[in-house]
């Protein structure tokens, strides 16, 4: 959730987060972020948004398909954080 803070609105989340329970059980749900986030951060040296191995986005519920472009919101903002770090430099 601390990740998440940093591009979206406690508002938002606190209704993605309504939505993601309604899909499915607390714990489903965040293991299915960290599995998105872990496996699009491997790819992310990329920088070109890859689909995921581990879901079927074409298939998927909508809440699911939230939490990838969740995951690839907080690692764009974080790969752009990276570039203004080493431009500082």
């Amino acid at each position: 959730m601390g990740l998440l803070k940093n591009v979206f609105a406690l508002t938002e989340l606190k209704q993605a987060m309504g939505w993601l329970l309604a899909d499915a059980p607390a714990q489903e749900a965040y293991d299915n972020f960290v599995k998105l986030f872990n496996e699009q951060a491997a790819q992310q040296g990329q920088l070109a948004t890859q689909e995921p191995v581990s879901v079927d986005l074409t298939t998927a519920s909508p809440a699911t398909v939230m939490q990838y472009e969740a995951v690839q919101a907080v690692l764009h903002w974080l790969a752009a954080k990276r570039v203004l770090k080493a431009y500082e430099k």
